[in-house]
């Protein structure tokens, strides 16, 4: 028996460990969407607020060359400035259909900078890292204060909701096997019984011992 899925969990950001609500130690079980690691974001959320902050004071200075060359296009811009707020998820720029306004905001570096947030923004989310799925920590330990780099290593992580069980079923009666059929699983000393699911079956047949690997989920309640 094995889990379903088992992942290595690493860092793909620089700072320090925060504390979470549970260590990030060897045997603690979390839920889906649970926190498993907390990295300080402080200095990079003031270092994109900044960002933001330049991108508004360029957008600024040329609102008004906007609306004397472009006034058609100017109240939607105006909008967006008015709508812009540092604190929250930088908003998609207005349409540009005019080539030489795209020209214009072009030259004044308006793309650039927006892209540039726009992929700073992505990272945020990097500094906390969440349970991809319920499971427990087979491998690792994180305490808070530590200090953790891109590419870090921080822990090994396997599913506990499903297991996988491979089974060898004779090739003579895997005709008689089909996905999705239940099957009731017996462990050889303890007697206890689970019932699974068929999920797959192997494509090739083992020339020693003449079967074909099944496979068959079981859950982990």
């Amino acid at each position: 028996v094995q889990a379903l899925q088992s992942i290595q969990i690493v860092a793909e950001v620089q700072g320090q460990a925060k504390a979470a609500k549970k260590l990030l130690n060897e045997g603690i079980r979390y839920k889906k969407g649970e926190t498993l690691v907390r990295i300080d974001d402080r200095q990079y959320r003031l270092n994109l607020q900044a960002q933001k902050s330049q991108y508004q004071s360029a957008l600024v200075r040329n609102m008004s060359q906007i609306q004397i060359d472009y006034p058609d296009a100017h109240p939607n811009w105006d909008q967006y400035l008015k709508d812009f707020d540092e604190t929250k998820t930088l908003s998609s720029l207005p349409a540009v259909n005019d080539e030489q306004l795209r020209y214009f905001l072009s030259a004044n570096n308006v793309f650039s900078s927006y892209y540039q947030i726009k992929s700073a923004e992505e990272i945020l989310p990097k500094y906390q890292i969440n349970a991809p799925f319920t499971g427990v920590i087979t491998q690792g330990t994180l305490s808070p204060g530590a200090i953790v780099s891109p590419g870090q290593p921080i822990a090994s992580y396997s599913r506990t909701d499903v297991y996988e069980v491979k089974a060898p079923v004779s090739s003579a009666d895997i005709a008689l096997v089909q996905p999705g059929q239940k099957i009731t699983l017996k462990h050889s000393n303890t007697g206890q019984k689970w019932t699974g699911t068929i999920h797959r079956i192997g494509a090739s047949i083992d020339p020693g011992s003449q079967s074909v690997p099944v496979f068959i989920r079981l859950s982990g309640k």
